[in-house]
This record gives C-alpha cells, structure tokens and sequence, in this order.
C-alpha cells in the first residue's frame, strides 16, 4: 500500500510539474513567442495552369457559355477570364469570388463549376496540420465543386467554422472565444493588430514622380501613414474584399514581384535602426509606381492635375511651384481628397474650387488703369490667357504674386500688357481702305492719338477706361474680337456688318446671314437666357441632302478642334441642341428640320441651323 501510495504520489508530482511547465509557457498572445508576423503559412500557392484551367478552360467556355455584361479575355494555357489581370487577383477577393454565391450554383450542370469550391482546387497539396482543441466535429456536410474535375463532391470543410465558404472571410474565433487560427498556422492573430504592427507598416514618401521628375511632396492629406490602414481604405473605397489574410503583400499568396519586394525591404530595414529612414524605405513608389513590381499599374503618380472648366489649364507649375504649394495646404486637404475620388469623367473643376476667400486663396485680379481698379477677369476670357505653365504671361504673373507677397501695393495693366503685347492686342480688324486717309489699324492709335477721327472730343478725350471701363466693350475685349463691327454698329450713315469669330466654323454648302443681336429673339419659348445679352445670333438656309447627324458629327469635331468643350447634347422634339464652352465664352448649335426651333412639325425644304455665341 506504501509503495502503490508513494508510485501515485510520484505520478501526481510528474503531472502536476509537467501542467505547471506548460501552463507557465502558454500565452493567449502568441506573439509574445512567435513574434508579429505569422510567417508558417502550409499553402503552396497556386498553379493556374493546373487549378484555374479545369472549370475556366473547359470546352463550354468556348462554345455557348453567356456571360454577363463584358466580354471573355482568354489568358494562355490558364482559360477565359474578365481580364487578363484576374489571375492575379489576390486571395481575399480570390475566396469571395469562389463562395458560390451566383445563380448558377443552382443547377447540377453549371453547379460543378459554380458552387463553392474545395480548398484543394486552388491549393494542391493542402498540408492541414491536426486539430487542437478547437477543432469543430458537429457541421454538416455540403456540395461543392470538385475543381480537379468537371464534378461535385461532397465536403464537411467547407461548411465548417473554420472556412464557411469564405464569406465574409476565414473566420478566427469560435462562438466560446477560442481560436481557430491554429488549426492551420502555428500561431494565431493575437498581436496582429494596428496597434502592434502598425510601426512596421510605417510609410513615408518625401518625393513622388509625375514624368521624370521626382517632385517634393506631402501626402499625408490624403493617405493613411500605415501601409495596411492605407490598403484597408483603399479596399473599401473599390468596393473589394477586405484583406484580412495579409495576402495582397505577404506570403506565398501575394503577386510573386510584391512579395519579393516586400522581402527586400524587410531586410534593409532589418540593419536600419531609424524609425523614419525604415518608413520611408516602405514608400509607396516601391511597389506601386514600380513597373517591374506592378508592370500593370502605371510607372507614374495618376496626376489629375487638369482644370478642366479653367480653359483645360494645368496646375502644375505657374504660380504651383511644387507639389506641396498644395499638398501640404491643410486647408486644402478635404477639397483634394475630394476631387481624387471623383470619377474622372466627372472631375470638371476650374481654378476657383481652391481660389476663393473661404480658403484665403482669393486671386488678386484687380489691375490699375488709368487710376483706375479694373477687374483683370472680365478682359481675359480664360486663366489660360495669363497660367499656362511654360509662357510668358504666366513667369510675368508669377512676378508679380511674388512681388505681392513682398509687399507690393498691386500692380498695373501695363506690367504685362506694353510693347509688343499691347501693339498685338490692339490690332485692329479694319479694311485696308479705311486707312488710307482716315482711321488706323492700331486701335491705341484710333482711340487715343488720331487727330482726324477725334476732332470731336478734345473736350472730352477718349481714355483706356472708356472701352475697358464699359461693360458692353468688355466681353468683346474678352473674347479678343477686335473687328471694328464688334463695336460700332453703324458708322458713314451705314450699317456695318461684323464678321464670325474665327473660330466658330459654318457648315459647308449653307448659305449664313450675318451675327445679329441674340436678344432680339427674348421671350420666344425656345431662346436659351444665356444669350440674353452680349450674344450673336446666326443663321442659315434650309437643305435637304444633308442630314442632322452629319451636321451633329461635324460640329462635335470642329468645335473640339478649335478649343471649345462640349458642355451638353440633347434632342427637344425635331431639334438637335449641342451646347459648348471656352473660357468665358459659350456656343450653341440648333440642327432642325421644323418650322422653329424645337417644333414638331417637318418642313419639306429640309434642315436648317442656328448658332449662338457669346
């Protein structure tokens, strides 16, 4: 009894030292052994050639197979796909994709394709180590597609707590808190959080490329200041699974090229011990502005640096003399943000969406002349006229806003607008025998100096301000018209006849009445109120050999061709309405076969069309 006593003792101390051991060794944190990373993932990564092919390079993909709204890209040896980037599509949308949730998982036929599929489709050799303590026995089984055969099969994997299909995602814990993780991986997600791993996903980028320039730059108004805070935004901003696998960049799963890269940088930083030096080492340009990293992403930041209701001005350079004039503007940053996801085809800004007072970015566009404030903006159709990067007007602009911020008072017309600027501006449109004996081309000269035809008001002398001072001479100075007509309507007891803008272009074999006051035709049911004042009308003959869709096409393209922007196109009953835009200035085309504009009723004669401008 004494010795069966002392063997029980002996056996109870051997147990109660080894469950002391391993109680003391245990830690619901597993990084505090394993470190942050789990770097023991047991997938091989797949084999397109072997996985992929056998359901999106089977014979039906070829023949009757429908397809949703796109059309099938064949990638070589690997099947048809959306793109010929989908196989490389990472694993969290991968495992979305492949849940089974479509429609055709419904039917036997299309099912052993469709239906959720088993892990060991996409990753041959599955190396699942044995189920701790946390293993689930009590799931059912489920039908899911074979992916190594045109076939279903039963699995109760799928349908487990572990892998549900893969929708939302691999799930980690079970319902009584314990982790599922370490089924598969040696370690679980404790300590990978944001909290842990965010100082080794620190990124930095103190210059970015836009050509082959390396510019300065902030980009903390916009991005994350961590690489997986960032790529959590950027999947939800796209609409995609968020990656909660690391496998966008990590592991076998990652874009082989990335998780090179990603490697490389793990160790250099591994011998740097500065915090910034290894966060910038982390910058963005190495993977995505890296074409051997990405060679489908472009080599160079999206620049969206286009002020398309300004006239299609570039805002890059002029008075934006690096990118942080902007980017580092904290005022600026909602306004930025904003504009970056907008959809392209809809980011029409101009340059007063930054410059205005609620910014302290209002432009000085006051000049003095003759003593006078006169507002730069109603005499230049366009910012183009004075910012386009690369003129002259733009390095004199550029001056002057230094010269303001020294101290300067203001600044004058004549600061830009002298010598051979001011001669070219104030060329006036005049036939040749007109100035034979009486009037001159220049139209300083005309208004301010000639003696013959201001006789008439030594009491009262003509200035700058009497034509750039007068609001009805001022869209005319804008638009750069410097036809005489463009002013005086009458002159010798005669009418005088003013011509087209050059760059308004009249449709071929029509015959055209000349420019007419747009106003006259106020308070008719289709008159377009823009054109209510400072505006032209004209017109032409019916044909009936040509018809409205030749007329449209040839409008879209030639108003393109000579700067303006198509605004709008819409069809009111028997009229084709194209509106247009240039700076200041705007057009409209009116191609009709009715009686009048927007009418019902065909005239026999055929097509007519009516332009207004202004």
């Amino acid at each position: 009894m004494r010795k069966y006593l002392f063997l029980v003792s002996m056996a109870l101390g051997i147990y109660l030292f080894s469950f002391g051991g391993f109680a003391g060794a245990v830690s619901g944190d597993c990084s505090k052994c394993h470190g942050d990373l789990v770097t023991s993932f047991e997938l091989d990564a797949p084999n397109p050639e072997l996985t992929c092919a056998v359901c999106h390079n089977h014979y039906a993909m070829n023949a009757k197979h429908p397809y949703p709204n796109w059309t099938a890209q064949y990638v070589t040896g690997i099947g048809y796909f959306k793109s010929a980037d989908s196989v490389l599509t990472g694993p969290p949308a991968i495992h979305n994709y492949h849940n089974g949730s479509n429609t055709p998982a419904g039917t036997n036929s299309c099912g052993k394709c469709h239906r959720a599929v088993k892990c060991e489709s996409c990753h041959q050799n599955v190396k699942h180590k044995q189920h701790g303590s946390s293993e689930i026995t009590s799931f059912p089984a489920y039908v899911v597609a074979d992916g190594k055969a045109y076939a279903s099969q039963q699995l109760s994997c799928a349908a487990s707590n572990c892998h549900r299909f893969y929708s939302p995602g691999i799930v980690r814990t079970n319902s009584n808190g314990t982790q599922l993780c370490v089924n598969c991986h040696s370690t679980d997600k404790s300590g990978h959080n944001e909290t842990n791993l965010g100082p080794l996903h620190d990124s930095f980028s103190s210059t970015l490329n836009i050509g082959v320039t390396n510019y300065q730059v902030s980009c903390e108004g916009c991005h994350a200041a961590t690489l997986s805070a960032e790529h959590k935004k950027a999947a939800g901003r796209l609409g995609q699974p968020e990656d909660n696998e690391c496998g966008y960049c990590h592991g076998a799963s990652a874009q082989s090229t990335v998780a090179a890269e990603v490697s490389d940088i793990k160790t250099a930083n591994a011998q740097i011990k500065d915090p910034k030096l290894k966060a910038e080492n982390r910058g963005c340009v190495k993977c995505h502005f890296n074409i051997a990293v990405l060679p489908a992403r472009p080599s160079e930041h999206l620049t969206y640096h286009i002020a398309v209701n300004s006239n299609n001005l570039s805002v890059v350079g002029g008075p934006h003399k690096d990118c942080n004039t902007c980017h580092a503007n904290v005022k600026l940053f909602s306004t930025i943000s904003n504009l970056a996801r907008t959809p392209i085809d809809q980011r029409k800004y101009d340059c007063f969406v930054c410059h205005n007072q609620q910014f302290n970015l209002a432009p000085v566009h006051k000049a003095g002349l003759d003593g006078q404030l006169s507002d730069v903006n109603e005499v230049h159709y366009g910012c183009n006229t004075c910012h386009t990067p690369g003129t002259k007007p733009s390095e004199k602009v550029a001056q002057i806003i230094d010269e303001l911020k020294n101290g300067a008072e203001g600044y004058e017309c004549v600061d830009c607008h002298t010598g051979d600027v001011l001669d070219a501006g104030h060329a006036g449109k005049i036939d040749a025998n007109c100035t034979k004996t009486c009037h001159k081309s220049s139209l300083t000269e005309e208004h301010l100096n000639n003696p013959v035809t201001q006789a008439n008001n030594q009491d009262n002398p003509l200035t700058c301000n009497t034509c750039h001072a007068n609001p009805d001479v001022k869209f005319v100075i804008a638009i750069g018209d410097t036809d005489c007509a463009a002013c005086h309507y009458h002159a010798h007891n005669l009418n005088i006849v003013q011509q087209v803008p050059a760059n308004i272009p009249l449709y071929p074999g029509f015959e055209w009445s000349t420019p007419q006051n747009a106003e006259i035709w106020l308070g008719e049911p289709w008159f377009d109120v823009t054109y209510q004042a400072n505006s032209k009308r004209i017109v032409s003959n019916r044909r009936s050999d040509v018809n409205s869709e030749q007329i449209k096409d040839f409008y879209l393209t030639n108003m393109t061709t000579l700067g303006w922007m198509s605004l709008s196109e819409e069809t009111i009953n028997r009229t084709i309405i194209l509106k247009f835009n240039s700076g200041k200035r705007y057009a409209s085309v009116m191609i009709y076969d009715s009686e009048v504009p927007e009418g019902q009723t065909t005239v026999p004669a055929g097509i007519k069309i009516d332009i207004f401008y202004k």
